[in-house]
């Protein structure tokens, strides 16, 4: 159903959630999910990745990998339509130990999200539209190829 609303106090602003805990206050949810499973509401396609979601009010934002490279992408809670896709990096991220696609949760604060691909790069997107606020490559500014910041890990 489409006139689903998502309570805006709800919130899931980056990785483990507002206190990183992994906790929503307030949320009350079923323990018995084979004899009362949860609704669903939409599923949508999304590329490869380990991101989880940032939520706040109505949009549930997240990257991935496209065909292009990595972007990160805002849905509508209420029924799953992309709102705003804006590219991160123009590569597809793969190793061998965890598969392709970006590495990280967005990070909401106020009216801007966060977000850092694998090749080093970090945005500041506008929440309301994903218009890229600012970046930077942090490999690049310390001197460090992909290859050689994987090898550190």
């Amino acid at each position: 159903s489409n006139s689903t609303e998502v309570d805006p106090n709800h919130s899931f602003l980056q990785f483990f959630g507002n206190d990183r805990t992994g906790v929503v206050a307030g949320q009350r949810w079923s323990q018995d999910w084979e004899g009362r499973p949860p609704k669903i509401l939409w599923k949508v396609p999304i590329g490869e990745g380990w991101a989880g979601f940032a939520v706040t009010g109505n949009l549930a934002i997240t990257v991935h990998q496209t065909s292009q490279g990595e972007a990160t992408v805002a849905m509508d809670c209420r029924d799953g339509k992309t709102r705003w896709e804006t590219p991160l990096s123009a590569i597809r991220h793969f190793h061998p130990l965890g598969g392709a696609g970006p590495r990280m949760t967005p990070t909401i604060d106020g009216s801007s999200v966060y977000v850092f691909g694998a090749a080093g790069d970090l945005q500041c997107l506008k929440l309301s539209s994903g218009e890229v606020i600012w970046k930077r490559n942090l490999l690049e500014e310390v001197g460090l190829s992909k290859a050689q910041a994987e090898e550190a890990v």
